[in-house]
């Protein structure tokens, strides 16, 4: 086999991700009082250790909570950012905070701007399509793929199709909570029910349970020996991230995985801090 087709780009041109389900639910979380939402319900679930499953309603509600936190600017990708203003201030070196800007949405705001989009949805899909596609899904799958010589053809990506996809209104495609509605209808009749109307599963490594198990070790060793690690962090503030994930307390795994890859790359290449 030397070419496949794949999905790439349904679920960035459909609405398909659980984070437009998250913005959706947004707007009716805004309308709480601001005092009841940072004063009483953040940090009541913030107290909610973390589960071992990789969803589960617990996990859910504390990830909506903190992604919903964070400025509205971020729009539906502060669900793809696993910090916070307070986390970065502690966690950085002053000499690091000095050299890169603070601001994690400046190019969403910049991007946002550019859109024509006449709902909240679809502006929110330019996004997708112009930082998730391009960065992050289809450079991986290239990488792989071509790592094995095989070629990906993304038939959901063809630009006249995606074009038309972007004048569909956005409740076409995200109806209430139901992701990829036009697709899903298109397809009533032409798959089973069960696989037209199948929530959606993720295929991510299990990284949260890896680092406080078979790579607990290599972690701690990892990150508290690095050079780059301990000249740009606090190491105080490295050290309580991995006794609170160790504890369960809460998921820091995206955070303690970044920081693995950098001090890995820095070991790699002998770039120095």
């Amino acid at each position: 086999i030397t070419v496949c087709l794949s999905g790439e780009g349904g679920d960035e041109s459909f609405a398909g991700y659980d984070r437009f389900k998250a913005s959706r639910i947004d707007t009716l979380y805004r309308r709480l009082p601001g005092p009841v939402r940072r004063g009483i319900i953040e940090p009541l679930v913030a107290r909610l250790p973390d589960r071992p499953q990789k969803k589960g309603a617990v996990n859910m509600l504390k990830r909506f909570i903190e992604g919903a936190a964070l400025p509205p600017d971020g729009a539906h990708l502060r669900w793809q950012y696993f910090s916070n203003a307070a986390r970065d201030a502690c966690l950085y070196s002053e000499r690091f905070k000095n050299a890169v800007t603070g601001d994690p949405f400046e190019m969403l705001r910049a991007y946002n701007a550019r859109c024509d989009a006449g709902d909240r949805v679809n502006r929110e899909i330019y996004l997708d399509t112009r930082f998730m596609m391009t960065d992050s899904v289809l450079m991986k799958v290239d990488r792989m793929s071509m790592a094995h010589a095989l070629e990906i053809r993304v038939p959901l990506l063809d630009h006249p199709f995606v074009e038309f996809n972007a004048t569909l209104p956005g409740d076409w495609k995200l109806k209430r909570m139901r992701t990829k509605e036009i697709l899903r209808s298109t397809l009533k009749g032409l798959l089973p029910d069960n696989i037209v109307y199948r929530g959606k599963q993720g295929y991510s490594l299990p990284v949260k349970t890896l680092l406080r198990t078979t790579l607990k070790d290599f972690m701690i060793e990892l990150l508290n020996e690095s050079p780059i690690v301990r000249s740009e962090c606090n190491m105080d503030t490295v050290n309580r991230l991995i006794e609170e994930h160790l504890n369960m307390a809460h998921n820091h795994n995206h955070v303690l995985w970044g920081l693995i890859n950098v001090a890995l790359w820095q070991r790699k290449f002998g770039v120095r801090p």
